[in-house]
């Protein structure tokens, strides 16, 4: 019974960051990538950022945490993968809207999250 309580509370609290995180990261993505010049819609574009976000993030931390990384990490390697996917997203967030200005909003850069999350999580593996 000890270990189903164990086994719980780790999935509970990989979903919990997860949702954190992916909503965090999708809302600075809608911000970043959006140009002054759409107007009033440039207010809405963070909050659907948000909402993707947190939608994307449940599958791509499960499939990370327990398929790619199999459970063995540290916090504070699990703190580098994040700050490498957060910094990644954010950037191409920034360059998206500055080259597009603003036409693209944040869904090119959108697909970065799971394709950073998967490369770094698989280099940290072959290297760990």
């Amino acid at each position: 019974m000890k270990r189903f309580g164990q086994l719980a509370w780790e999935f509970l609290s990989v979903s919990a960051l997860s949702l954190a995180l992916g909503t965090g990261i999708g809302f600075l993505q809608g911000e970043f990538s959006t140009g002054p010049a759409l107007g009033d819609i440039r207010m809405a574009l963070p909050n659907e950022g948000a909402m993707t976000g947190a939608m994307f993030s449940l599958p791509v931390g499960w499939i990370s945490y327990y398929l790619i990384l199999g459970r063995k990490l540290s916090f504070e390697e699990f703190s580098n993968i994040i700050g490498v996917v957060a910094l990644v997203a954010v950037l191409v967030g920034l360059a998206v809207g500055y080259l597009s200005k603003g036409e693209a909003a944040f869904m090119s850069s959108l697909f970065m999250i799971p394709i950073v999350l998967i490369v770094v999580t698989m280099l940290r593996k072959s290297h760990g």
